[in-house]
């Protein structure tokens, strides 16, 4: 009885180390055919047309690992201050305070994923921000802020530039464009 009880013990201790063995295959197979992270460089170019004709143009480089989660961002702007007045009810002085807008481009990238197709998926985030410009500025009224945000999944072809976003100005005949090329890194 003991022997028996030895035996179904061993048979036990090998099958659980049979299974360990088949899970830890298993984990390197899968290991082995998911996608590894690649990295690339991303160029963005942001240009300003009038009457499609380039007027302004500016660039922006990141980093971004593809087949993972993780993200990239660039910032460059400026925290423009305006001068709000605010009223004493009773009667006193007027107090000036304060306020900023935050101007310049953001842009957001995350979720990179090579296609078989020698393309590049990625999400983008973009907020392009500035002053409009007045012939006769006035102290008492604080600046106009023209503002364009694009948001969308974007798919891409490695190593050519690209135009994933573009939109008129409502206001005149200018139209604001944002190219991409994603090149390897390696």
């Amino acid at each position: 009885m003991e022997s028996v009880k030895a035996h179904v013990f061993l048979l036990a201790g090998l099958a659980v180390a049979s299974a360990c063995l088949a899970q830890e295959e298993q984990a390197k197979r899968q290991e082995a055919t998911a996608p590894q992270p690649r990295f690339y460089r991303l160029e963005f170019v942001l240009k300003e047309l009038e009457n499609d004709k380039v007027i302004n143009s500016r660039v922006y480089f990141t980093s971004l690992s593809a087949n993972t989660r993780d993200g990239a961002s660039i910032r460059a702007g400026s925290r423009v201050p305006y001068a709000q007045t605010s009223f004493n009810p009773g009667g006193g002085i007027a107090s000036k305070q304060y306020q900023y807008y935050d101007i310049g481009v953001n842009i957001d990238g995350r979720d990179a994923k090579e296609l078989g197709s020698g393309q590049l998926t990625l999400f983008l985030s973009v907020d392009v921000s500035s002053l409009l410009v007045t012939k006769e500025p006035n102290a008492e009224v604080p600046p106009s802020v023209r503002n364009t945000k694009w948001t969308s999944p974007v798919v891409i072809p490695i190593k050519k530039p690209t135009t994933v976003f573009s939109s008129d100005d409502p206001s005149g005949n200018r139209k604001m464009q944002l190219e991409l090329t994603a090149t390897p890194i390696g």
